[in-house]
């Protein structure tokens, strides 16, 4: 993706063009998702990591929970679509202020990028990204892992109050 199409929020996208020209290898993979897109974002990592993922990656919190307790009510779920329509559907029901605070995705305060296949790489850009990523850019958190996904997720202060 180029950073253009990530739709991201102003300090998100000084953060990539930083990261982009620090790192001209790193594949960006997800910025700003819409309800649906993070319902199938989430489905998809569900169906091939596992019902546990949800619980191993976001932080805690009621929707979470309704998430979570909807996956397992319906155990009959067992394939991206439908598990991304329920997810959606529990999105709809939730309060806006909840969603939003869900994942900064929906800000467009966040980006993902593909792991690098090349042993120690994400490990570098990791470090780098925390070390010397310029702090007016509000970097809030830098992630290496989702559940047991090995991702390069980079957050940064909301853009937005919720």
């Amino acid at each position: 993706m180029t950073i253009d199409q990530l739709q991201l929020a102003p300090n998100a996208r000084k953060g990539a063009e930083w990261a982009r020209a620090t790192f001209p290898d790193l594949v960006f993979t997800s910025g700003r998702r819409d309800t649906y897109g993070q319902a199938r974002a989430m489905a998809w990592n569900v169906v091939t990591r596992g019902q546990n993922w949800l619980m191993q990656t976001y932080k805690p919190s009621a929707l979470l929970t309704t998430l979570q307790t909807w996956l397992s009510q319906h155990p009959e779920a067992d394939d991206r679509d439908t598990i991304a329509d329920g997810f959606y559907q529990v999105f709809l029901a939730a309060h806006s202020n909840d969603v939003m605070r869900f994942s900064r995705h929906f800000t467009g305060d966040a980006w993902d990028a593909a792991w690098p296949l090349e042993p120690g790489r994400g490990e570098i850009i990791v470090a780098k990204i925390r070390r010397e990523m310029p702090k007016e850019y509000g970097l809030d958190k830098v992630i290496d892992k989702e559940g047991d996904l090995r991702v390069i997720h980079v957050q940064f202060a909301p853009s937005v109050d919720i």
